[in-house]
């Protein structure tokens, strides 16, 4: 069966010390059964490294994509991950949600996409 894939183009300003959130709707993925869910996230920050980026299912599960100490602030994010969904409610909202805690500077979430 082939993969659903469904993106999210609202964008958010990154601003210190505030979470950003834009979701996205599934519809009709809990046919397909996923086990593995590929997240794509596309954002533009001078430290992206410092930022902390979770991901909520439609069940309320949280899945931390990348959280970081503040020591490495000037490294590129990681832009492609896979998260075992094998036990999680699949239709519904997708929420990411982005933190920057060390950076004074802002950036902008460009676009996501969840690849079931």
């Amino acid at each position: 069966m082939p993969a659903l894939e469904f993106a999210c183009s609202q964008t958010g300003l990154i601003k210190p010390q505030e979470w950003v959130s834009t979701s996205l709707e599934a519809i009709d993925v809990a046919r397909l059964d996923p086990v593995e869910l590929e997240v794509a996230v596309e954002l533009t920050h001078p430290h992206a490294g410092g930022l902390a980026l979770w991901l909520q299912a439609p069940g309320g599960s949280y899945y931390r994509l990348h959280t970081s100490d503040g020591r490495d602030l000037d490294q590129p994010l990681p832009a492609n991950y896979t998260l075992d969904i094998s036990n999680e409610e699949v239709d519904g909202a997708w929420q990411l949600w982005v933190y920057d805690a060390y950076s004074p500077e802002s950036g902008r979430l460009e676009r996501w996409s969840a690849k079931f």
